[in-house]
């Protein structure tokens, strides 16, 4: 490919910002229903479905396996076609899902809808989809857009624990799960048609917006270049093959490492609420306690966003896992010396660990991997990442159901998080070699 370098204009708005609007806004209706609502619908379903609590959290780990299982098909989708029809295609699943959720009658049919068909749809509107989205209108600025796009999911937890309580007192589980599932699909179905597109290149625009010298295609017709209508094209950007990213220790190391140091995050979020119903708390104050841990994980990921962009993603990763596991310490103080001020501190902290743990991990594999290939590389780590995730709910509610307590869950995640720095550390960015085989 012939090609040149052109200055860009600085100072005009950039679409990719529009993006990250609607990344926010998919993220709060459908990852944040995904994940702090299932918690709050905990114990009615539980009950009157006469689940126990290993039982209903199995189908957070089945979301999880079904997750892990669409990856390999999604992230070679993604790099080709883009975010936009997945999103749309996934919210309507997931709006669907939930107003199915509401006429569930048993164990089976409740593993059906929330564990499989809200899975998919939750696996094709988020999570990858939208981290790569991200991604790839974003370079320099990746730490802070990838922030902005997950607060949405943070925003949902401090609204969703009032709303949903409010709904399902008023209304009972069933009706409360449909009104949901109806704004859903009402909200992200016409924001990703409209505004979603692949990258900042297929429209003649520039990661970050701002890059002052780029490559420009002169392979294209002479009327083009005449017109200045010139295609860029990224500089110094690799791409990956899956057999090329497999033969490297940052690819496997990468996996462990969050793998571990991320383990006890779903725990946080989906056990949270009866682990302080369970010590005594009223529905409303267990309810005050998640949305706490949202709003500090709400407050802290610009914050996050910015250490990242500044001192890089493997540095930021080291940090927050030391802290989780400090967290995780303090929640096992938690369970031997209950009080309410305790309470309220664990919330604090688990929010501000949990607040940083999509935005270091998904700019980690896009600054390790790149973002042209980003989508087929981490198909291939996602299916062992969430089979990591899937184990963490199942523990903690295993280990309830057994002890009658979650001490022991809780000194796990806290070493978990302690393997995780170590891991890290160890992880260094691939270089290719010269030598090695391209084989698309």
């Amino acid at each position: 490919m012939l090609t040149k370098a052109i200055s860009v204009a600085r100072g005009q708005f950039y679409f990719g910002w529009v993006i990250v609007a609607v990344c926010f806004a998919t993220q709060f209706m459908v990852q944040g229903v995904q994940t702090w609502g299932l918690g709050l619908f905990f114990k009615p379903v539980s009950e009157e479905l006469g689940l126990n609590r290993a039982t209903y959290s199995g189908v957070q780990s089945l979301t999880i396996i079904v997750s892990g299982g669409l990856a390999p098909f999604l992230g070679p989708l993604i790099d080709r076609r883009g975010a936009r029809g997945l999103m749309v295609i996934g919210a309507a699943i997931t709006g669907a899902g939930l107003v199915a959720l509401s006429f569930v009658q048993g164990l089976w049919d409740f593993y059906l809808v929330r564990g499989l068909i809200i899975s998919v749809g939750f696996s094709c509107a988020v999570g990858l989809t939208i981290n790569v989205a991200i991604s790839n209108w974003f370079i320099r600025k990746r730490g802070k857009a990838m922030a902005m796009s997950v607060m949405g999911n943070s925003l949902a937890g401090m609204v969703l624990p009032a709303v949903a309580t409010y709904l399902i007192l008023t209304f009972g589980w069933r009706p409360a799960w449909a009104i949901l599932g109806i704004a859903t699909s009402l909200v992200v179905i016409p924001l990703a048609a409209l505004f979603v597109k692949r990258r900042p290149e297929d429209y003649g625009l520039l990661p970050d917006g701002d890059s002052p010298l780029v490559a420009v295609d002169l392979g294209s017709s002479a009327g083009d270049r005449a017109a200045g209508r010139l295609r860029p094209v990224p500089l110094a950007e690799e791409t990956w093959t899956r057999s090329e990213a497999i033969r490297t220790s940052a690819l496997w190391l990468t996996i462990a490492a969050f793998g571990f140091g991320i383990m006890g995050a779903g725990t946080l979020v989906l056990h949270f609420f009866s682990f302080l119903t369970d010590a005594g708390l009223s529905q409303e104050a267990a309810a005050a306690a998640v949305s706490l841990v949202a709003l500090l994980s709400f407050s802290c990921k610009l914050g996050w966003g910015a250490l990242i962009d500044k001192y890089g993603a493997r540095f930021s990763a080291m940090t927050l896992f030391a802290f989780a596991a400090f967290v995780w310490a303090t929640f096992v103080v938690l369970t031997r010396w209950p009080s309410f001020w305790l309470v309220y501190l664990c919330a604090a902290l688990g929010g501000l660990a949990v607040g940083g743990t999509t935005t270091t991990q998904e700019v980690f594999w896009a600054n390790y991997f790149g973002r042209l290939s980003l989508g087929t590389v981490r198909s291939i780590a996602l299916p062992f990442s969430l089979g990591f995730s899937a184990l963490s709910p199942v523990i903690a509610g295993w280990t309830y159901d057994t002890f009658h307590s979650y001490q022991y869950a809780f000194v796990w995640f806290a070493f978990a998080s302690a393997l995780g720095t170590f891991l890290v550390y160890l992880s260094r960015p691939p270089r290719k070699r010269l030598n090695q085989k391209c084989d698309l």
